[in-house]
């Protein structure tokens, strides 16, 4: 299929959820204070508010993300959903990150 040999050469990654909206949950300043975490599905955005910039990180819930917090250097970020479940995330901006997942009970 000559198409998806064409669309084999180039490399696209994901950077910002097209159409979804806040929701719920808390927001999380960076600690310098320049950036700011939401929750926009079930997924987390990342706004950098002094140079006009956003991303979504490539991970997700399965559900909406209802609450999340992150360590003091951001290279750990928990994650909890509508459906109860919690996920860890060591070295968040990575792509391969380390994810655990914690289904309550």
């Amino acid at each position: 299929n000559r198409s998806r040999s064409v669309m084999s050469k180039f490399a696209y990654s994901f950077s910002n959820l097209c159409g979804a909206v806040y929701r719920q949950g808390n927001v999380a300043f960076t600690p310098d204070g320049d950036c700011v975490m939401s929750p926009v599905g079930n997924r987390i955005s990342h706004f950098d508010l002094k140079n006009n910039r956003s991303c979504t990180f490539p991970f997700e819930n399965k559900k909406n993300i209802h609450r999340f917090a992150t360590s003091p250097d951001g290279s750990i970020m928990i994650t909890a959903d509508e459906g109860m479940h919690v996920r860890i995330r060591i070295d968040c901006t990575d792509s391969k990150s380390i994810d655990f997942l914690l289904v309550s009970l």
